[in-house]
């Protein structure tokens, strides 16, 4: 092949459309942008700043892997983005091959496909490093560490490209029976030495591209091929989509094997990997589907997308409660004028009262006080970061009372990341109470800080979204569907030394006995908005609802009778914090059947669950008691005031409903004052840090939004709270 001479290089400047990469610059945008957006998505949403409330730019700014960020979780972070990358240049290399047929005469017509077309991939990997930079620039770690990250995802990256390369991509020499060219050349025999001047070059017919880049970086001409045999084209094209039919396949088939061994902590890749992985995935499919719709890829695709989210919601089975029993269903019958279901919620109603007396009986024995304050711990949902600062300030609050603060609390309510760092401090009071000092441990903290994503996107990318079937697993000998939502549950448990991973009914007797405090679940119910109330003890009567409205409460004991005591605690747990999308929806086996979701739904902050317990035993209370303290632990400021111009649909549409639950609730709070004729107080332990430097709401935190949740309960503020609250508990 001839070099292109120095002055017609000048065309390439004043004719960018004639060379190469310019050219396919131009096509992938024209006429394949949604395979582009699918390639770029991730770093545009990085870039941008998008959901990062939600955590989402930092999946892919500081992975983890087996809970460390290091040089192996960047390095599977680009080996999954080399694949991506790799997959998007498959895809739009058999969809231009027929216009590029000049590449044929190249020995490696994919590696040279490549080159040209990596003006998008490598803009896109060069900013990504620049945010990687300065990312962990911001986070004030040192060169060396930075290095160490940008080795590992750039080594990723590459080792990702040569594998499949060669694997699957090099060419190979046609049979010998192959004519190298026609015997009558409808053009004139190419020149074996020297150069061409531009009228002589035989040019590319379907494209005006003119020169493209070699493999050792030289101009090369587009020459026109009408002089070789077509069954060489032919069969190099047929090489070619063997190959990356082999590489989809086998892409296909990994996905698929790994989805079906966990749950392996091993397995649990960084969730910027799953992302990457599945994003390859349909940019390969969606590349079929434009090849073989031609014209109509556009439409194709839409089509395509639409039944694949059609096919996801149609054979996506609920996820279920460990514990309960899923093959026979349990009929709802109509308990509010069943004489039956009357009774059973009387009787829920004195074993509550009795567990108070128990409760009463306590404080007198250990703190001497024959009318204690009754105190109330109400915990805001919020992801990993409502966890950690709930555990957080349990157990600083416990230290600095000296070890007597959890024997003053009698019931905590909540949603979703707060129930969970609640649940996680209450179960270590139960297993450790022996030995108070290993309750204050900084070990706790790490451990409930630890990375709940990985698995959920994993398992989400390589088992719930990609096929209809779904792998059956035996938990307590009984058969569940395995979902995100049990690979949930077993990376918590894992993470929480597997002290959460107890049926309800086996903590009765200590919540009865108020050796622990009662806590109380409550999801919402998909189609009517009522509350699943679910804790060890029947929460029936709380059927006649605060304000005097219908009943907005199902019990889940008054549903399921004895079999609600085997629900496990790490299902009650995920059932408060369901969160849409990331997390499905969960099923009893009712019917007809009810689905749950997160908790925050409705109640964010535990305070109207909170406030129907305090209503209903009001009289008991106010004879019984020197009043009730409320400790509300919040992961929000008390006055949501967020700027709309940031993001409508992640941040400001969110951080609305979260102040019309704040209103609400303090007009309920106002109502609860008057029951207990003003001795009725609320103290805030809040996690404050300006809007744009708080941590997300995510399963995933940060090293540096670790830090600074557990910093925020040194603060000052933190410390005038605890000594406002110390004076009431005397």
């Amino acid at each position: 092949m001839g070099t292109l001479k120095a002055p017609l290089s000048f065309e390439i400047i004043f004719n960018p459309y004639s060379f190469l990469p310019t050219w396919l610059l131009w096509e992938n945008i024209r006429r394949h942008l949604w395979l582009t957006i699918l390639l770029l998505l991730p770093g545009l949403l990085t870039w941008f700043g998008v959901g990062r409330n939600l955590g989402f730019p930092f999946l892919f700014l500081e992975p983890e892997y087996l809970n460390k960020t290091n040089f192996l979780s960047f390095f599977i972070v680009g080996l999954f983005k080399g694949w991506l990358l790799l997959a998007w240049h498959m895809a739009l290399f058999i969809l231009y091959y027929e216009e590029l047929n000049f590449l044929v005469i190249s020995k490696r017509p994919f590696a040279v496909f490549m080159l040209n077309n990596s003006v998008i991939p490598f803009i896109y990997v060069l900013v990504s490093t620049a945010y990687l930079v300065n990312f962990h620039l911001s986070q004030g770690h040192s060169w060396t560490v930075i290095g160490e990250y940008v080795f590992g995802f750039l080594s990723g990256i590459l080792l990702s490209t040569l594998i499949g390369f060669v694997l699957f991509l090099r060419k190979k020499a046609p049979p010998s029976g192959f004519r190298t060219h026609r015997e009558k050349p409808t053009v004139e025999p190419l020149r074996i030495k020297g150069t061409y001047g531009p009228s002589e070059i035989p040019l590319s017919d379907h494209v005006p591209v003119k020169y493209f880049l070699g493999l050792r970086f030289t101009i090369r001409f587009a020459r026109s091929v009408h002089h070789y045999d077509r069954n060489i084209s032919k069969y190099i094209l047929q090489r070619s989509h063997f190959g990356i039919m082999m590489f989809f396949l086998i892409s296909l088939i990994v996905i698929f094997i790994l989805g079906r061994v966990g749950p392996v902590q091993i397995l649990n890749l960084p969730a910027a990997a799953s992302i990457f992985l599945f994003l390859a995935i349909l940019i390969m499919l969606f590349g079929a589907i434009a090849f073989w719709a031609g014209k109509w890829r556009q439409v194709a695709s839409v089509v395509a997308f639409a039944s694949l989210l059609i096919f996801i919601n149609y054979y996506t089975p609920g996820s279920p409660f460990r514990g309960l029993d899923y093959s026979q269903k349990v009929p709802i019958t109509d308990s509010n004028n069943n004489h039956e279901h009357f009774q059973s919620r009387r009787k829920a109603y004195l074993s509550f009262l009795n567990m108070l007396e128990n409760w009463h009986t306590k404080q007198r024995r250990l703190f001497g006080d024959p009318r204690p304050p009754l105190v109330i711990v109400c915990v805001s949902g919020g992801g990993l970061r409502a966890a950690l600062w709930t555990f957080t300030v349990l157990q600083r609050l416990d230290s600095l009372s000296g070890g007597t603060f959890k024997h003053r609390v009698f019931m905590i309510t909540g949603a979703s990341g707060g129930m969970l760092g609640a649940a996680y401090f209450r179960a270590l009071q139960l297993r450790f109470k022996s030995d108070e000092q290993f309750l204050y441990s900084k070990t706790h903290r790490e451990r409930i800080a630890r990375d709940l994503l990985n698995s959920v996107i994993f398992t989400m990318a390589a088992h719930d979204l990609l096929t209809p079937y779904r792998r059956k697993i035996i938990i307590d000998d009984k058969q569940y569907y395995y979902d995100r939502g049990i690979a949930f549950e077993e990376n918590l448990n894992h993470n929480t030394f597997g002290v959460l991973d107890v049926a309800l009914g086996k903590l009765f007797n200590a919540e009865h006995s108020q050796e622990i405090p009662t806590m109380i679940f409550s999801p919402v119910v998909l189609g009517n908005g009522k509350f699943l109330t679910i804790s060890t003890h029947s929460l029936s009567f709380l059927a006649d609802t605060l304000l005097g409205y219908a009943p907005d409460i199902v019990d889940v004991h008054e549903l399921l009778g004895s079999e609600a005591k085997n629900i496990n605690l790490l299902s009650a747990i995920r059932s408060s914090a369901s969160f849409p999308i990331i997390m499905p929806t969960m099923e009893l086996p009712t019917d007809p059947t009810i689905a749950v979701t997160d908790a925050g739904v409705r109640d964010n902050f535990g305070t109207e669950m909170a406030l129907e317990i305090l209503y209903h035993f009001r009289d008991w209370i106010n004879s019984r008691t020197s009043g009730v303290i409320i400790i509300m632990v919040r992961d929000l400021p008390l006055n949501i005031n967020y700027p709309i111009k940031q993001s409508l649909f992640t941040r400001g549409m969110m951080f609305s409903l979260m102040a019309i639950q704040n209103h609400r609730q303090k007009m309920l709070l106002g109502l609860a004052t008057k029951w207990f004729a003003g001795r009725f107080k609320v103290f805030h332990f809040i996690y404050e840090r300006p809007w744009e430097e708080r941590a997300s709401l995510s399963w995933h935190l940060t090293f540096k939004e670790k830090n600074d949740i557990i910093a925020e309960s040194y603060s000052q503020k933190f410390k005038i709270q605890w000594k406002n609250l110390s004076s009431e508990l005397r």
